[in-house]
């Protein structure tokens, strides 16, 4: 029987299975802590294969961040508030928001080291800017229904 999948599936499959090892090993150990070789040998992987994904460690931990950062903007813009009042809607928004950081005990300790990360680089890499405004968006969206039924005060955009 033939393999059914392609070359290129199977090295995405490779990738998500890295970046699912490389977020564990930089929540718990930070940038400076986690180890290439580590999270190569829990995946059944070479470092070298890692270099060839990602260029460097900082590269790996970007496009963890850039995933992380995806994940957590897209849920958020197709969660569904549209049919709440503006103010029961932003509550939502900003509990489902939350409830993302509180249901993933790893998202805080990595958020707070792509903080850390981003405030020593003169150009952060991440992704996050290019999925913002559609959330932004939506927030905004939300505001001026409020502004429009009297929910909310006209001067908070």
């Amino acid at each position: 029987m033939k393999n059914l999948t392609s070359p290129e599936s199977g090295k995405r499959h490779t990738m998500n299975r890295i970046l699912a090892v490389a977020r564990e090993e930089f929540s718990s150990k930070g940038l400076a802590g986690a180890r290439i070789e580590k999270i190569a040998q829990d995946v059944g992987v070479t470092k070298q294969l890692i270099y060839h994904y990602y260029s460097s460690k900082e590269g790996l931990f970007a496009a963890v961040l850039d995933e992380t950062s995806e994940n957590i903007t897209s849920e958020l813009v197709t969660f569904k508030v549209e049919h709440l009042p503006p103010a029961e809607a932003l509550r939502a928004l900003f509990n489902h928001f939350f409830d993302q950081y509180r249901n993933d005990p790893l998202l805080t300790k990595l958020a707070q080291e792509g903080i850390r990360y981003h405030g020593g680089h003169q150009r952060p890499r991440n992704r996050f800017l290019e999925s913002a405004p559609a959330l932004i968006k939506k927030t905004s969206e939300i505001i001026q229904r409020g502004i429009e039924n009297g929910d909310f005060r006209s001067d908070v955009l």
